[in-house]
Order: structure tokens, then C-alpha cells, then sequence
């Protein structure tokens, strides 16, 4: 047998499939074992045992959870996805929809810019041979796709390959270890282009094969690895949830591959990555669990005693914690005692939302089995060779699940940054003049038009002076409401369909080159324009009527800013 036949015929699975949570839904509604990968990808997560050493939060319902919207319907009501029988368990995401995964995705490549991380795309279609080096094929094959090439007349292929749990090839894994695993998982089919596939669950297998690739000296750790390639996990359809249970999702999913002397300070530099974005979003709270060596493990303990005292050293420390310590009051993370993977110790990250609900999103996880299953190996300082840990992380965990959570968080008024639905301009009537300065606003403001800075008071305040001559800014989702419906009812649809702000005009502010700039949310209006130090400028009757136009898409960078841009600078 060859070398990676042996692999596969006993490689244990791939860590991101051993935590399972199995509803009792999904089995009743297909035979076959329904295995819910939530160990290293947060899609659909399972439930953390209560067993730690410190109690558990707050009750994850309330009565605010009871009343709370579903996020099905406010993507329904605002357009945002759709899902069809033809596809089941995969999102169509709309327009507006697609803005807001865009602009999650955007905030995390922010982040992987500051924090070191490289993206990188990789297939979606790997053959047999890499998920039985893996262990998915010989474990979890039934909770993949499985792809044969041509019309469908091999179904007798995809029923033999079903039943096989091996490769049978004449190769080997030794020789030029930059071939390594990538070169024969690819050789061990090349002969056979008839064979079965697998669209991928995870990205970790893919990311061994690039690391495997590559010459690693020890001055290349970390390697730092993000990809936002979607992924597809079988779901049993009675399963299926909205964006919460699906077949394809993406993830901001990443790997790490580090030495073991770098696993305090990549975890919390992990952990540093989800403090900050869930403080942008708004999250009034989230807890740690380490999960630590369960009873059968795989490794030596030395090496789990090592990380698990890392993992806690990284809790200990974090800003919150010392806080809480300080003040006499409960740490905020807890340990579930024997909860960890098979391959190594873990940390899990709920959130509470806006109704008090409890999500398991983020997770951070040490695996030092997968480097071993696929010979994954670096140069150390003396020349000799050494096996890397793999870091899994993943902050956002699913997309799709995560536009869910903020969905419903939200309650559907997305904040300024994220909405799909930025500025309504409203013209006070539709005459043709005014309309057309109603759509010179909506150029400006989309940088579809241009409008050359005027001398006004405005501009000469330095604040703001200075932040025109920095400007970066995207263009701005806007739109012109020439409905001919009257003026408070044109405000009120755009208040009700979310719209953040609305620019009302009228001949006044046409002649006099300005706009009536209103905020939707009346718990908004005294934070915005005191966060942009307008009341000294124009005083605070004014401060809604005082905006000239060429000021328009600066003021409007300003409010959307301080939720990421200058939140993130504040804590470079």
C-alpha cells in the first residue's frame, strides 16, 4: 500500500468535523448520521456544555428575545435575499443584500491588512485523494457533495467510490517534500479524470497543500492564511434555516501556522481581532470557554499541557478580565473541563445581542494533528526540521450566519457603515430644477458627479478642513425619491425602509447651495451632529439646515466612520 494510502486509511478526521450537534429534525429527516462541523467553522454551532469552572451567563432568552425580529423577515421586507427550491439551503443574496456581505468582508480585510494576514482563493473542487488524507472521506463523506465529472453516466463510479476508503496508487509521500502531499494527492488520480471529487467543507486541507508547497523557514512564521472561498456542507433539509442553517456559506476563515512558542501571542492577537470588531458591532457582551484535553486525545499531553496553559496566561490577560479581577467580580471567560477536540484545546466566543440571545460565533483552535496527517514541516534556526501548529480561527464564523445575528441585532436598522440604504434625497416637490439638483446631490454623493469645494464658514472649520484634504472615501449608497407622494409621507417610507439619513431639498437650500440632512432614528439626531462638533459651527438650531452640498460627502464619511475607520486607528 502506498504511503498515502496508508494516510488515509488511518488518518483520523479532520479536526473542524469533530464536535457534532445533531438536532433531532435533521435526523428524522434523513437516515444517515447529520454531522454539524461546528469545531472549527461556527456556521452552525453546537452548544457549549455547562460544566465550566466559573458560571455561565446570563439566561440566553428573555423577553425581549420573545418579540424579537426574525431575520427572514426583515430580509424579506428589505430585499436583501431570497432563497429558491431549486437551489435549497443556498442564499440569493439581492442587491442590497450583497452590500452588506461585501461590506462585512471588507471590514475583516481591513483587519487582516493590520494584523498580518494574507488572503489567498483556493478550489472549491479537490479530488478523493486529499480528503482521505485528511479523514473526511473515510468519516464524513456523507456530509460533503460529492461531484463526478461528465454527463452522469458514472453513477456506478460514485457507488464504488462511496464504498472505498482508500487510494490505490503506487506513490509515495518521500522524495522532494515541496512536491509532498499537493504533488501525489494530485498524482494519485491523474490517470483517472472519470473519479469522484468533493466540493470542499473547509479550508484547512487547501491551506496544507500551499504551506506544503512552499519552502517554510522559521523566519516565515507565522503564516498567516485568510480565504473567503465559499464552502458546502451537506445539511439535512429538515435542517435548514434561513442564513443560520445552509449548504453554502463563506467564512472569514483563516489558518495559522505558527511554532509552539508562538501560540500565546497569535491567540491573543485572535482574540484582540474579535474584541474589536464585535465592540463595532455593537455587541453588549460576549464570553469565553476554553475547552480543554478531553479523555481520548491524540498527541503527546506535554504538548497539551503547554497550550492549554498558553490559552489560559492569553485569558488571564485580557483587558476585560484584569477589569473584572480588579473589580472583584467573575472573570469573564470560564473553562469546560474535557471539552476540547481530539487534536487540541479551543476557545469558543458567544455573543449576547440587543435581546439578551446567546450566539456562538467565533472560534480559536490549536491543531497540532493535521500538520502531522499531512507532513507539514519548517526549517528551524539550526537548520533541522520541525512540525508547525495550525491556529483555525475565524471571527465572523459564517457570513451568512452572521448578517443573520446583525439582522436581527439590529432590528433591521443597520448602522451607517454597513446599511445598504445610506441616503434618501427627497426634493419638497418635482419640479424640474429641483429634481435636478436632487440628482446632482445623489452624483455627488455616489462619485458619479463632481462639485468643486466652496469658501464657507463650514470649510474653514479646521476639523473638518482636515478631514476633506485626507478624504478616501467609497461611494455612497443613495437614491432620489421623485414619487410625487407628499413630503412627510416621502420621509416616513424612507425612516420605515431603513434608509439612515434623509437630504431634504427645497428652492431655499437649491439657491443657497445646502441641504436639510436628517437622521432616521430620532435617538440618533443629537449623537450624530455632536460627534461632528457641528453646534459651534452653525449652532444647534441650524445644525440640520447648515450642510452646503459640497461638504455633503465628507459629513456623511464622518458619521459612518467613527463605527469602523476611526475605531480601528484608535486601537492601532
Amino acid at each position: 500500500m502506498s504511503r498515502l494510502a496508508s494516510l488515509a486509511r488511518h488518518a483520523a478526521p479532520c479536526p473542524a468535523l469533530r464536535t457534532l450537534h445533531r438536532p433531532a429534525a435533521a435526523l428524522a429527516a434523513r437516515p444517515a448520521t447529520v454531522r454539524h462541523y461546528a469545531a472549527d467553522r461556527t456556521s452552525n454551532p453546537a452548544p457549549a456544555k455547562s460544566t465550566g469552572t466559573s458560571k455561565p451567563g446570563a439566561p440566553t432568552t428573555t423577553n425581549a428575545a420573545a418579540t424579537a425580529p426574525d431575520h427572514r423577515a426583515i430580509g424579506h421586507a428589505q430585499q436583501l435575499f431570497t432563497f429558491h427550491t431549486l437551489s435549497p439551503g443556498s442564499a440569493f443574496f439581492l442587491p442590497h443584500g450583497t452590500h452588506i456581505v461585501h461590506a462585512l468582508m471588507d471590514l475583516m480585510r481591513r483587519q487582516y491588512r493590520r494584523f498580518g494576514y494574507r488572503e489567498v482563493i483556493t478550489p472549491l473542487l479537490y479530488k478523493r485523494a486529499l480528503w482521505q488524507v485528511s479523514g473526511h472521506w473515510e468519516n464524513y463523506k456523507d456530509d460533503m457533495f460529492a461531484v463526478l465529472p461528465g454527463n452522469g453516466d458514472h453513477q456506478h463510479d460514485l457507488a464504488g467510490a462511496a464504498a472505498d476508503h482508500t487510494v490505490v496508487a503506487e506513490d509515495t509521500v518521500a522524495g522532494d517534500r515541496h512536491d509532498g502531499c499537493a504533488h501525489h494527492a494530485h498524482a494519485a488520480l491523474a490517470g483517472d479524470e472519470s473519479g469522484l471529487y468533493g466540493l470542499k467543507p473547509m479550508n484547512c486541507p487547501g491551506h496544507c497543500l500551499l504551506f506544503k508547497n512552499t519552502r517554510v523557514s522559521h523566519k516565515d512564521l507565522p503564516m498567516r492564511l485568510a480565504d473567503f472561498s465559499p464552502l458546502h456542507r451537506n445539511e439535512a433539509s429538515g435542517a435548514l434555516s434561513g442564513l443560520t442553517r445552509v449548504r453554502r456559506f463563506h467564512q472569514d476563515d483563516a489558518h495559522i501556522f505558527c511554532t509552539r512558542d508562538q501560540i500565546a501571542s497569535e491567540i491573543a492577537s485572535a482574540l484582540r481581532m474579535v474584541d474589536e470588531v464585535y465592540a463595532l458591532f455593537g455587541f453588549p457582551a460576549w464570553e469565553y470557554t476554553l475547552a480543554t484535553r478531553p479523555d481520548a486525545f491524540l498527541g503527546e499531553a506535554k504538548d497539551w499541557d503547554h497550550a492549554e496553559a498558553a490559552l489560559r496566561d492569553v485569558l488571564d490577560n485580557l483587558p476585560a478580565n484584569k477589569a473584572a479581577v480588579e473589580a472583584s467580580q467573575e472573570r469573564v471567560w470560564r473553562e469546560a473541563e474535557g471539552d476540547g477536540a481530539f487534536y487540541g484545546p479551543k476557545i469558543d466566543v458567544r455573543v449576547k445581542d440587543a435581546a439578551g440571545r446567546s450566539h456562538q460565533t467565533a472560534t480559536i483552535q490549536l491543531d497540532f494533528q493535521l500538520p502531522r496527517r499531512f507532513e507539514l514541516t519548517y526549517e528551524r534556526a539550526d537548520n533541522s526540521v520541525d512540525t508547525p501548529v495550525i491556529v483555525h480561527r475565524a471571527v465572523l464564523g459564517s457570513v451568512e450566519r452572521m448578517f443573520a445575528i446583525l439582522a436581527e441585532h439590529y432590528h433591521g436598522k443597520w448602522p451607517f457603515w454597513l446599511s445598504p440604504r445610506q441616503v434618501m434625497v427627497v426634493p419638497v416637490h418635482e419640479g424640474a430644477e429641483l429634481v435636478a439638483y436632487a440628482n446632482k446631490i445623489k452624483g455627488v454623493l455616489a462619485m458619479q458627479d463632481h462639485i468643486d469645494p466652496v469658501a464657507t464658514p463650514w470649510h474653514s472649520d479646521s476639523h473638518v478642513a482636515t478631514h476633506t484634504s485626507r478624504s478616501r472615501r467609497a461611494p455612497i449608497a443613495v437614491d432620489v425619491d421623485v414619487s410625487g407622494h407628499t413630503l412627510n409621507r416621502k420621509i416616513r417610507q424612507a425612516q420605515q425602509n431603513a434608509w439612515n439619513y434623509v437630504v431634504v431639498v427645497g428652492d431655499r437650500e437649491m439657491a443657497e447651495g445646502k441641504v436639510n440632512l436628517r437622521a432616521s432614528w430620532e435617538n440618533q439626531r443629537e449623537a450624530t451632529f455632536a460627534r461632528l462638533d457641528l453646534f459651534p459651527a452653525v449652532g444647534r438650531a441650524g445644525a440640520e439646515r447648515a450642510v452646503p452640498l459640497a461638504a455633503l460627502p465628507d459629513v456623511l464619511e464622518m458619521l459612518g466612520e467613527p463605527f469602523v475607520e476611526a475605531a480601528l486607528r484608535g486601537q492601532a
